[in-house]
């Protein structure tokens, strides 16, 4: 993978006819792509993305123009391709008349696949990667985690380059991953994401927290591949205010959070699961393990008949 500096020197003097501008700067990526229509001054610009079947696009990129030659395809979203998808794109009929563009965000399984169809993938990076790789790294450490190149180039990218919004995503992915030793792309991918319903941590607090309708809605949105990972995590979450609710009995909450390594976001949102009734919560507990087993067996709607058993018994309005 060149950084953008000696992409910028490279196409000076030589075109590739694939590109992938991948990071988390859509700055460097705008202007990689400006130095690649200067080189190589198409006459036309296609721009294509998730929305476009693997096909669609080979037949694109195969397909002649009548009043132009020099064709510019453009691919956003990249990362939203899988691997088969990629063997049916790049195998496109390459020549001096078509250039493809990737853009998008770091996927482990790029490293695997560009340099196999002679991918030119350019770092699209802000100025400090190795600073803000310093910062995951020290505290993963601190927290008694290993974190692999990839995971962190993930991280980094899904927080867009910001040190506030990775150090939160930091803390979330840690929290999710007590008992393992190593944070992975997996975890990050799971809790990480864009879309707030689909992130684990928000839906736990729609949950719990918000009315049934908003509990609903977010259900609806929260991706089925995540119901297993989202379970997993309620239940962490009933675990540790039962905890909790304990020691706020004896006047020990704040140690248990320093015990726990419940990052201070996350506390606020401990404080009102633990404002419940505890026996509200001591009866969730037997719902939300009989939904893992129930899920785990195959058992349709498992995650969905929990959450609306939970929603009966903390009521329409929480």
């Amino acid at each position: 993978m060149a950084g953008f500096r000696v992409f910028e020197k490279q196409i000076k003097t030589k075109l590739s006819p694939v590109y992938a501008l991948i990071g988390a700067d859509d700055i460097v990526k705008e202007k990689a792509l400006k130095l690649i229509r200067e080189k190589f001054k198409p006459e036309t610009t296609v721009r294509m993305g998730a929305g476009n079947l693997p096909g669609e696009i080979l037949a694109e990129l195969n397909s002649e123009m009548l009043f132009a030659k020099k064709k510019l395809v453009v691919l956003n979203e990249a990362e939203k391709f899988k691997t088969s998808d990629f063997k049916t794109i790049l195998d496109f009929k390459k020549n001096s008349e078509t250039i493809l563009v990737l853009i998008g965000h770091w996927k482990s399984d790029f490293k695997k696949i560009f340099p196999k169809y002679g991918v030119q993938t350019v770092d699209c990076w802000n100025p400090f990667p190795q600073e803000l790789e310093r910062i995951v790294r020290e505290k993963a450490g601190k927290n008694g985690f290993s974190i692999g190149s990839d995971a962190v180039r993930l991280i980094v990218s899904l927080s867009k380059n910001d040190t506030k919004t990775i150090l939160e995503n930091l803390g979330k992915t840690i929290s999710f991953s007590e008992g393992k030793k190593e944070i992975t792309e997996e975890t990050i991918r799971e809790i990480c994401v864009e879309d707030p319903y689909e992130n684990t941590f928000e839906f736990a607090e729609v949950l719990f927290l918000k009315n049934a309708a908003e509990a609903d809605r977010a259900l609806a949105k929260l991706d089925k591949k995540q119901h297993f990972p989202c379970l997993a995590y309620l239940i962490k979450n009933v675990e540790r205010a039962l905890v909790l609710w304990d020691l706020k009995r004896k006047g020990d909450m704040e140690e248990g959070f320093k015990k726990m390594k419940i990052w201070k976001k996350q506390q606020d949102f401990f404080r009102k699961l633990v404002s419940l009734p505890v026996w509200k919560l001591e009866k969730i507990y037997p719902i939300l393990l009989e939904a893992e087993e129930n899920l785990k067996s195959g058992v349709p709607h498992a995650f969905e008949n929990a959450v609306a058993k939970i929603s009966g018994i903390l009521g329409q309005f929480r």
